[in-house]
């Protein structure tokens, strides 16, 4: 039910939706990485790990987004994301 002077409307008509995936090529070539993802999400931190380390396609992640879980969306993780864009921000898939 929508509150008294609220107005029902689609979530994608009031933000933007990136999904910008990077291949493992492009990953590789990046100097420095922050890696958003679950675990990291639970650490309080970003993971900052070699390029190479990297096992599969990531999202390149806008300069000031919030991240939303597509996994056990009943666990409340939505992380607020802004980085200064001196290293690569991506995030996992899921």
């Amino acid at each position: 039910m929508v509150p008294e002077g609220w107005r029902r409307q689609p979530f994608a008509s009031l933000v933007e939706i990136c999904r910008d995936v990077v291949g493992m090529e492009e990953i590789r070539s990046f100097a420095s990485i922050a890696l958003y993802s679950l675990p990291a999400f639970d650490d309080g931190r970003p993971e900052h790990p070699a390029a190479g380390d990297i096992g599969s396609a990531k999202s390149q992640m806008p300069r000031d987004c919030v991240l939303f879980p597509k996994l056990n969306p009943r666990i409340p993780r939505i992380w607020r994301v802004r980085h200064q864009g001196s290293e690569v921000a991506l995030c996992s898939p899921e």
